[in-house]
């Protein structure tokens, strides 16, 4: 069932047949983002509507629950392995940066 509320708001109630993450994961993927700022209307962006048949005409990919959970917990996987890369990075950075810091001391002094 989707609830459209005034302003800006819309509530989207699923069965047990849709993980509510998997849901999302496909609503703000590439994909879902494109659809719905090619079906919302409005002439100011930060002020775009849609209706309740543009969200019910979204094509949205139902897999059996156990693969949703398992799509889910690999997007997960993946998010929390792009942060410890990010985390890494920054700390090469920062070595560097100290590196590059004791050098130029080296040559002034």
């Amino acid at each position: 069932m989707i609830n459209i509320y005034p302003d800006l708001m819309i509530r989207v109630d699923t069965d047990d047949r849709i993980n509510n993450e998997y849901l999302a994961y496909i609503v703000n993927s590439v994909i879902g983002r494109m659809y719905f700022k090619y079906v919302s209307k409005g002439k100011n962006q930060s002020m775009v509507k849609i209706s309740n048949i543009e969200i019910s005409d979204f094509l949205l990919p139902v897999p059996p629950i156990d693969r949703q959970i398992e799509i889910v917990n690999k997007i997960k996987e993946s998010i929390n392995m792009q942060d410890l890369i990010i985390l890494e990075i920054a700390s090469y950075k920062i070595k560097i940066n100290q590196l590059v810091n004791s050098w130029i001391e080296d040559i002034t002094y």
